[in-house]
């Protein structure tokens, strides 16, 4: 009979031990949480602010193929003239 009190016991301790820790990982899980969604909040709001940037650097790569491609026709010109003069 003792032996199964010991057991109870210990089984009881275990318990209050898993209580505990459940306790903790819960507080854990809860700030886990909450830097979680503050981080995805910081992420939109970055996206938002990113967006300008991407329609300039469309903007610039557009301008720059256009550049390019007048120096490509004015280097054209150019030799035509030069072969036929």
């Amino acid at each position: 009979m003792e032996r199964i009190e010991i057991k109870l016991d210990k089984i009881s301790d275990d318990i209050a031990e898993i209580k505990v820790t459940l306790a903790e990982q819960a507080v854990i899980l809860k700030d886990h949480t909450r830097r979680s969604l503050a981080g995805e909040a910081n992420l939109e709001l970055l996206r938002e602010q990113v967006k300008p940037i991407e329609s300039h650097v469309m903007f610039v790569r557009g301008a720059m193929k256009a550049v390019v491609i007048l120096i490509s026709l004015a280097g054209a010109i150019a030799t035509v003239i030069r072969v036929l003069s």
